[in-house]
């Protein structure tokens, strides 16, 4: 089971899908989300502190952000959301609040 934790300008990922070998499937979507939203940051100049993502896990977290990183992770966010809705048996989004 993956679990994702999103915050004002944080997003938090945990698990693994288990339905295919590590790496695979939808962990790669999830991976590739995670790693395009911390690499857009990056080109805004936007400091993301010490890049955290291993097998299963994955962490993007920024203190200052200008509008167009805001809209990246709403980006983030909606593409996160739509896979949970594709795959509820191994996906949970804790929900903001």
């Amino acid at each position: 089971m993956i679990k994702i934790k999103f915050g004002e300008y944080m997003v938090d990922v945990r698990g693994h899908a288990g339905d295919a070998p590590a790496g695979e499937l939808i962990c790669a979507a999830i991976s590739t989300i995670i790693m395009a939203l911390r690499l857009g940051l990056a080109e805004l100049g936007v400091d993301t502190g010490e890049w955290d993502i291993m097998p299963g896990n994955g962490h993007v977290e920024a203190n200052e952000v200008p509008p167009e990183g805001r809209g990246m992770f709403i980006m983030a966010e909606t593409a996160l959301r739509h896979l949970q809705e594709t795959y509820p048996d191994v996906l949970k989004i804790r929900s903001r609040g």
